[in-house]
């Protein structure tokens, strides 16, 4: 293995085949860098920060590099490297169609070049510049294709997590707007939203960390705790109007939530007004 104390630099040999990827070289980068300036290349140059802090300047703003944190910076873009505490990376230049196929399929650009928490991938990507100059292409190939996968994966799930918070955010809001209506159900909901009930309830119980029904009746007791500070006494009327048709079970679940009933909670905020 090379020492990793001192920079480390490996070409890949001129005459070997090109092909849609061109690999260049493979460099463990340890010098401290002050940022004097803009820089900009004309191939791309995939990083990850192995060891230490720095930070990456862009025309768009700074980017706070840590280990594990993967950055592309890309041809003719200006870009500027500063370290802060030990800061060391290694990185893959290469060029080629595939290289710009890459950043076209998963949307990597200017605006979002820099990725978090790849921390598992640098023991593989330290390898990389302890092979010979001879297979350095073929590695750093698959550094490239691992890397770009690794992120295109965290992507498709933060598109799936986005869309199942926009699904539970709207059963919330529906909630919230129709808690009134006794008929107020998860499967009257899947059929006003479209949305399989089942799936509803996963969803939801995943994003809010409480199940459905437990939701609907805390957004009803709520609402029936608001009624009685504002004067309604009758626990008849109160339940109905938070969308109970059964007082003794409104009654069982304002217990179970508040430890009182809803006379025992009119009788105490009635004294608690005649005392103001």
């Amino acid at each position: 293995m090379k020492n990793f104390d001192d920079n480390v630099c490996t070409f890949v040999p001129s005459h070997l085949p090109y092909g849609d990827l061109q690999v260049m070289h493979v460099v463990l980068e340890t010098k401290q860098m002050n940022f004097d300036g803009w820089k900009t290349i004309s191939h791309y140059k995939l990083n990850i920060c192995i060891e230490g802090e720095g930070v990456l300047h862009t025309p768009n703003g700074e980017h706070a590099i840590k280990k594990g944190t993967v950055f592309l910076c890309l041809p003719s873009v200006p870009f500027g490297l500063q370290s802060l505490s030990n800061f060391q990376y290694t990185y893959v230049g290469f060029m080629g169609e595939r290289a710009q196929a890459f950043t076209h399929r998963f949307k990597i650009n200017e605006n979002d070049c820099v990725f978090n928490n790849f921390e598992h991938l640098v023991e593989m990507w330290k390898k990389g510049v302890a092979f010979s100059s001879e297979i350095t292409d073929v590695y750093a190939e698959g550094l490239i294709h691992c890397t770009f996968a690794e992120i295109a994966a965290r992507n498709v799930q933060f598109e799936s997590d986005k869309k199942e918070m926009q699904t539970a955010s709207l059963v919330k809001k529906y909630v919230n707007e129709n808690f009134t209506d006794s008929t107020l159900s998860l499967s009257t909901i899947s059929k006003a939203l479209s949305y399989n009930s089942k799936y509803l309830s996963n969803v939801f119980s995943k994003k809010f960390n409480v199940n459905f029904k437990q939701y609907l009746n805390d957004v009803r007791i709520n609402n029936a705790c608001n009624l009685i500070k504002k004067g309604f006494n009758s626990v008849k009327d109160v339940a109905f109007l938070c969308g109970y048709n059964d007082p003794l079970y409104f009654s069982k679940i304002f217990k179970k939530k508040l430890d009182c009933s809803p006379t025992e909670f009119i009788l105490e905020t009635s004294k608690q007004n005649e005392r103001k």
